[in-house]
């Protein structure tokens, strides 16, 4: 369970990231336990941690829609691109894959995600209370992530 083992470092490292906390709405052991074992994850590595990691969801069993449950940076690594480079990979990987839709849902008060999710070309679909659902049509024109130096 070294997957495991190196999401919930970071999950705790962000924790106090989110509003309330993400610890205060769910067990953070268990959520980084059901993402090594039924999510498509990608991450970064950096001096033997893990720096940022992409976890999705690819179980629809007609395999069209893909779900991103969570994007983390560590604090320490946030405007370096990691995510930026993440979700492009993800992406790659999607198309690669079949899947026609990414989607994702991404709490309103959260203004650096949702200018990410829009610079990759997502749409807002209608909010609900709690959330802005967001998602993104595969087959639509690749974005150009730039080249990481």
């Amino acid at each position: 369970m070294a997957l495991a083992t190196d999401l919930l470092d970071l999950l705790l490292a962000v924790d106090g990231d989110f509003t309330p906390a993400l610890s205060s709405r769910l067990a953070l052991d268990d959520y980084a336990s059901k993402l090594a074992e039924k999510a498509t994850v990608f991450s970064v590595f950096s001096e033997g941690r893990m720096s940022a990691f992409a976890a999705l969801y690819c179980n629809d069993p007609e395999g069209v829609s893909a779900f991103l449950s969570m994007v983390a940076v560590d604090p320490q690594r946030r405007g370096t691109g990691l995510a930026m480079h993440l979700l492009g990979a993800a992406i790659d990987y999607l198309r690669q894959q079949g899947f026609a839709v990414l989607r994702l849902e991404v709490y309103p008060d959260n203004a650096a995600a949702l200018r990410l999710y829009e610079k990759l070309g997502f749409e807002r679909k209608a909010p609900t209370s709690t959330a802005i659902p967001m998602e993104l049509a595969l087959s639509a024109t690749p974005v150009v992530f730039p080249s990481k130096n």
